[in-house]
């Protein structure tokens, strides 16, 4: 519980320091938007599961997905490039098992998983986060 609260925490913080980054620069017309960044990337047994990801994706392609290794298995999370919105956290079959945050702060489902070692997998091109575009596993072009 922990883990999540904590979670919940810096996610917070991130969406009012996107908040910022995102009035001060997005609207930029001079600003250079980074390439997506491409990397071949095997899928072998150990990486994801592309046909949970692509139904993940089809869901928050405007937004970010995160693969979360933890206690042996992979989790994922997803929220959409909205301010406010919730974070989904996903099992490896693509199932969520929680939900978080948003206008309503109240968790839905009940989940003991460690997010701190998380990567971004997939992370829209313009996002109220400031972050890179990054398209792991080319989930754009399936």
């Amino acid at each position: 519980m922990k883990n999540i609260i904590l979670s919940l925490f810096f996610f917070a913080t991130a969406v009012l320091v996107g908040e910022y980054y995102f009035h001060s620069s997005i609207f930029d017309k001079n600003r250079n938007i980074p390439p997506v960044q491409r990397k071949k990337v095997p899928i072998s047994s150990n990486s994801s599961n592309i046909s949970v990801l692509n139904k993940i994706y089809r869901q928050y392609k405007n937004g970010i997905i995160s693969e979360c290794p933890t206690q042996g298995e992979m989790f994922y999370t997803a929220g959409l490039n909205v301010y406010d919105g919730t974070t989904d956290i996903f099992d490896s079959n693509g199932i969520r098992i929680v939900r978080f945050g948003g206008l309503f702060p109240n968790t839905e489902g009940n989940a003991n998983i460690d997010l701190e070692n998380c990567k971004n997998i997939y992370v829209v091109q313009k996002n109220i986060w400031g972050l890179p575009p990054v398209d792991k596993y080319y989930l754009q072009d399936q």
